[in-house]
Parts: C-alpha cells; structure tokens; sequence
C-alpha cells in the first residue's frame, strides 16, 4: 500500500527501479506515468503523460535504468520500448526534457 501522499500520484503502480543515486521510479500503469520519490522517500515529481507521442506513454508495465544513464519504459499499449536518458549525475530528466532519447 503507498502512503497517503504517494497515493494522491498513483493509480496503479506495477513496477518500480532504482538509479546510482537512490532515486526511486514507479510505473503507473493505469495512469499512464511515471512517479519519482526520493532515495529519503520524498515525492520528487510526476513524469509523461498518456498518449501516443515522444512524451506519451500507454499502459506502461515495467521500468529499468542502466549503468549508463538510460531510463527504458516497457509501453505496453503502445507495443514499444521507450528509452530516456537521466540528467547528468544520474538524476532524472525535467518534465521539458521527458523525450525519448535518440
């Protein structure tokens, strides 16, 4: 069960990763987002939003970040795998900066 204050951001969380520096992402599947909380547990902010374009997501299910600084989401209903590159330092993208990675 999330807390009170996490569950204000989340419909449905179905997976979660976290980066080198103990940032916490949560995929929500049936909002179509993605929650990032502290490595302090502290909501640090809500990501994407559902749709079909770069900055869109569709029923995502599973999350992980790599050694090298990418964020990939599994798009379910979108039949894809969308890659993210985190901010330098490990940390993840602001909200303008939530594309797809080339």
């Amino acid at each position: 069960r999330l807390t009170e204050d996490l569950d204000a951001y989340m419909n449905f969380p179905t997976d979660l990763t976290v980066d080198g520096r103990g940032v916490l992402y949560l995929v929500d599947h049936h909002g179509s987002g993605l929650v990032l909380v502290s490595g302090g547990g502290s909501f640090q902010g809500r990501m994407l939003e559902m749709g079909w374009g770069e900055k869109g997501i569709y029923y995502p299910s599973q999350i992980c970040v790599s050694p090298n600084g990418n964020l990939f989401i599994a798009d379910r209903s979108n039949n894809r795998v969308q890659r993210f590159r985190l901010n330098k330092g490990g940390s993840a993208p602001r909200e303008d900066e939530a594309a797809p990675a080339e």
